[in-house]
């Protein structure tokens, strides 16, 4: 079952079925595809303030 958060740093998970549907098959650790733009908007993020470097 899918959750949506705003923040992961808010701890506030909603579950969210009618967001989202995955595919038959898919579990944990399942790669899921992005696009081109969602892999650079990632890359780019300032993850330093959530305690990344």
């Amino acid at each position: 079952m899918p959750f949506v958060a705003d923040s992961l740093a808010s701890g506030k998970f909603v579950r969210s079925d009618a967001s989202f549907s995955f595919p038959y098959g898919y579990k944990h650790g399942t790669i899921l595809p992005i696009t081109e733009e969602d892999y650079e908007r990632i890359k780019n993020q300032d993850w330093s303030d959530h305690g990344y470097q």
